[in-house]
């Protein structure tokens, strides 16, 4: 499921088996919940994007780089929370058998 656009303020997007995308920008307190079973999840946000958030992965790998971090977690049962800036907007991603990658858009 590819997902582009915005700005959003609610998002929510779930899979049983397939990766999910989601490429663009978002409303101050935009809520955003990605999940998929068996798949990879891509986050691609503007680098100032002020969000909490909240990231979980059961067997697979948490990357990518956010506007001020390095983000970097490895499997099994990888969790990560952090806030960046005010952490306005609310994100959450969770897969139990794949990867999660955060991209500056």
């Amino acid at each position: 499921m590819r997902v582009q656009g915005g700005p959003y303020a609610r998002v929510q997007v779930a899979t049983v088996s397939g990766d999910v995308s989601l490429a663009g920008a978002l409303e101050p307190a935009a809520r955003v919940e990605l999940a998929t079973h068996s798949g990879d999840v891509t986050l691609a946000l503007p680098p100032e994007t002020d969000a909490s958030y909240a990231l979980a992965s059961f067997s697979g790998v948490i990357s990518g780089q956010l506007a001020d971090r390095q983000v970097s977690g490895r499997g099994p049962g990888s969790t990560m929370a952090f806030v960046q800036g005010s952490g306005a907007a609310e994100i959450s991603i969770a897969t139990h058998s794949g990867d999660i990658q955060l991209d500056p858009k």
